[in-house]
């Protein structure tokens, strides 16, 4: 005997909508997969942390027609990172994207000195994944506080 499931129709309800622009999302081969969670109310909610994020915010908010993309530095565990936030609203359904990456991958938000020590970090231990590990980074933390504290003599 084969079992048989039914779905039912698809309606106007908003997390019917959401469900079909995140079948789109998923189906889009230029877009990093993410966790996203549809909301009660219909919304799209999604976040991503790793070393450098800076090409799927770039995918993301090319695909989302972006109208908003905020950027904020702020330090959390002793690691200096970018949290970077996606809102818009398409094909009714609202959509929130959040990105963190380590602050190393934005140096234009960096001073000239720690823009080159980021850089170098990037270019000496970066891995195919995009992450840093903690070894790395405590060595990149060392490093800039060292030249904080030689800036600041």
């Amino acid at each position: 005997m084969t079992a048989e499931l039914t779905f039912p129709s698809i309606t106007d309800d908003p997390q019917d909508r959401a469900t079909r622009l995140l079948l789109t999302l998923v189906a889009d081969p230029a877009l990093p997969r993410l966790p996203w969670t549809i909301t009660e109310d219909g919304s799209l909610t999604a976040h991503l942390r790793g070393h450098d994020l800076c090409p799927a915010v770039a995918a993301y908010a090319r695909r989302l027609g972006a109208a908003f993309m905020k950027q904020t530095p702020f330090t959390y565990d002793g690691h200096r990172l970018v949290a970077e936030e996606i809102t818009t609203i398409l094909n009714g359904v609202p959509v929130t994207v959040w990105f963190t990456s380590d602050l190393a991958a934005y140096p234009d938000l960096l001073d000239q000195q720690e823009r080159q020590l980021a850089c170098r970090f990037i270019c000496e231990h970066d891995d195919p994944d995009g992450h840093w590990c903690d070894e790395t980074r405590q060595a990149y933390a060392n490093a800039l506080s060292t030249l904080r504290l030689e800036a600041a003599a």
